[in-house]
């Protein structure tokens, strides 16, 4: 019976194949062992073939951490590579996009001064005056009465604007009758008519007034027809300012337009380059075409269409709401040299009067508006004047 190191015939051929084993071998020369003391100590041959097998089980798991690693970076690049391509595909549609909607702008732009230049081209339809404008003009005022009111002076004009409103009344009551007897109708043969198969009469459509509102052909007709009329826009209402006790701030009060009719804000859009058109189209015609073209707006072109709205809003106020400062200019000046020689109290109102008569909102900064002129910037006059007329009942809210 052999002990525990003895080498058997069994054990040599074991030793054997493990030697034949050339990555074995490798290693343990890399170890600094000589393969031959294998043949002579079968303890150490044990030790030695399992600390080969460890260190091979942890190479083998390096491999795979090694190929884990290179199969990860392979699946990183190649998503790198498809997220790479898809951001490049994305960015292509997008240009293409925008390409696409740069050429319908132009096409638009370019579209939009063909009938801009047709427009200049034409008198008629540039003033406003051919049978569509009128008729756009006329459906306005009508779509927006009461909020609308508008007084033509010139008779030629009235009476052309005038026949297309009532064209337009006349339109709407055919429509009416014919919806009420179409109605009638279906109401007196429904039972014929089911017992039959046949369908109701078709009720005609409502006619729809506003639809033949063009913003483009009204404001070429307000321009072109400046100094005929007097016009009036929306619904006005007197607003304060308010101090942090919930006071009333004095002489803050504004006129701000709180119901303003349909369409009228595209319309003044409109009116605003039509009239730095007129003013421009001889000195510089290329600009008054680009600013009518809405077209490479500078900064000053921005604020002259600004100061214009901010004209014509003046312009539609009703009187009651004109602004305070300009309500002081309508005093007339022989009202001024008459109280010139009477008291200051007399004179503030006389002023005041002066004020209602014109139907111009009395207020308490217009009158002393008015006084100062008067008073010649002496603060106790002018003190005087206002106490002259605090206590009027128009001025309490002033």
């Amino acid at each position: 019976m052999s002990d525990g190191n003895s080498i058997s015939p069994e054990r040599e051929s074991i030793i054997a194949e493990w030697l034949k084993n050339d990555a074995f071998r490798y290693w343990l020369q890399q170890s600094g062992i000589e393969p031959h003391v294998l043949t002579g100590e079968w303890g150490l041959t044990l030790y030695l073939t399992d600390a080969y097998g460890r260190a091979n089980s942890q190479r083998e798991r390096e491999r795979a951490a090694l190929h884990d690693r290179r199969a990860q970076e392979a699946h990183d690049k190649a998503e790198g590579k498809r997220r790479a391509m898809a951001e490049g595909q994305k960015r292509e549609a997008a240009k293409a996009a925008n390409a696409e909607r740069e050429q319908l702008a132009q096409a638009e732009q370019a579209k939009r001064e063909r009938a801009i230049r047709d427009l200049l081209a034409n008198d008629v339809q540039r003033r406003g005056e051919d049978a569509v404008s009128v008729r756009a003009v006329a459906a306005w005022w009508m779509v927006n009465r009461p909020t609308v009111t508008l007084t033509i002076n010139e008779p030629a004009t009235r009476d052309v604007l005038l026949a297309a409103y009532q064209g337009l009344q006349d339109e709407v009551t055919a429509n009416q009758v014919a919806i009420r007897a179409a109605l009638a109708q279906n109401k007196e043969e429904r039972v014929l008519r089911e017992r039959r198969g046949e369908p109701a009469v078709a009720i005609p459509p409502e006619v729809n007034v506003a639809a033949y509102i063009g913003a483009g052909n009204v404001a070429r007709w307000l321009v072109a027809h400046r100094g005929q009329y007097e016009l009036t826009v929306g619904r006005w209402e007197t607003k304060w300012d308010y101090d942090e006790d919930g006071d009333r701030i004095k002489d803050s009060d504004r006129a701000e337009l709180t119901e303003p009719p349909k369409s009228w804000t595209a319309i003044r859009a409109r009116v605003v380059r039509w009239e730095l058109y007129d003013r421009y189209k001889t000195v510089d015609p290329t600009l008054a075409f680009d600013i009518l073209a809405n077209k490479h707006d500078g900064a000053a072109v921005r604020v002259e269409l600004t100061e214009c709205e901010a004209r014509w809003d003046a312009a539609v106020r009703p009187r009651r709401y004109a602004d305070q400062d300009e309500a002081a200019e309508v005093v007339p000046q022989r009202a001024i040299k008459r109280v010139q020689d009477v008291t200051i109290e007399q004179a503030a109102i006389t002023v005041y009067k002066q004020f209602r008569q014109k139907n111009t909102k009395p207020t308490k900064t217009a009158i002393l508006g008015a006084m100062r002129r008067i008073a010649k910037g002496q603060t106790n006059v002018l003190l005087k004047a206002y106490r002259a007329v605090e206590g009027e009942p128009d001025l309490a809210d002033g």
